[in-house]
């Protein structure tokens, strides 16, 4: 199995608890294994067995402050 990284810009992210709940829901994503939030420039990387794509990224985070830039 390869891993395969897909790195998105996020916004609306405050402070760690952001950063913590973003990556929970995340982390929920059929094949995702690592998340890694920069909170002050908003980088997002996410490493899984396949790649991740944005829209898979913006449905898990529906009902949040966040945004997929």
């Amino acid at each position: 199995m390869s891993n395969v990284t897909s790195n998105f810009q996020l916004s609306g992210l405050h402070c760690e608890s952001c950063k913590k709940i973003s990556e929970k829901r995340i982390k929920k994503i059929k094949g995702v294994t690592e998340t890694i939030t920069n909170i002050e420039t908003g980088e997002l990387a996410i490493s899984g067995d396949r790649a991740i794509t944005k829209q898979e990224v913006i449905t898990a985070l529906e009902g949040t402050d966040y945004q997929v830039n």
